[in-house]
């Protein structure tokens, strides 16, 4: 198992600029590469490291993307243990045991 960091900048429909900085895990089981991310309890898979880390970007967008539409961003980030203090907040981090 080896530790990532997955940096990224989504931008969404309107306008809003998403910067993230995330913790990840990739292992391999059986023929498969996993990466896994606990801050967001998100995983994606691949044949190799290289289609995994890309399927974690899909993944990651899409989760963030609905989560936009649906303005559920905060309320999802709060059930994954994340301390968030306002809404208007720019750096939001999560919290560890």
């Amino acid at each position: 198992m080896s530790n990532l960091l997955f940096e990224g900048q989504l931008e969404s429909s309107n306008g809003t600029t998403l910067h993230a900085k995330l913790e990840m895990y990739l292992f391999q089981e059986d023929d498969s590469f996993i990466v896994y991310c606990p801050a967001l309890d998100l995983s994606a898979y691949g044949d190799s490291e290289e289609e995994a880390k890309k399927a974690f970007d899909k993944t990651f967008e899409l989760h963030i993307l609905y989560c936009l539409r649906k303005k559920t961003l905060y309320e999802d980030l709060k059930n994954h243990g994340w301390n968030i203090r306002s809404k208007k907040q720019k750096n939001m981090k999560q919290l560890t045991c």
